[in-house]
């Protein structure tokens, strides 16, 4: 996502520059509220449903710049929140597994 060039890169390594170059405004906004409006639009999550296909692609991407961003503790408030949306009548996994 920043062009790092090698995996495993401590947060403390990359200069603000970098984040400021390759984690727009947009971005962050997004990755900090996504689950904001999925709870508003009364998203309801179910295993393989066009929404769960989505977040299995960039949920992780998402998780990555609130790390890079300094915001896990919000993370993992927003993993909890979106773990009330799944429609546990067909869940096979709970996110807490996953995370």
């Amino acid at each position: 996502m920043c062009k790092f060039h090698k995996p495993g890169i401590y947060v403390e390594e990359v200069s603000k520059i970098t984040l400021e170059k390759y984690l727009l405004f947009g971005l962050r906004y997004v990755c900090r509220h996504w689950v904001s409006y999925a709870e508003y639009g009364r998203v309801s999550l179910s295993d393989d449903s066009p929404v769960h296909k989505v977040l299995r692609q960039c949920c992780p991407y998402r998780i990555e710049v609130m790390s890079l961003t300094g915001k896990i503790p919000e993370a993992i408030i927003m993993m909890i929140q979106l773990e009330s949306l799944i429609d546990v009548s067909t869940m096979t996994v709970s996110i807490r597994d996953v995370v």
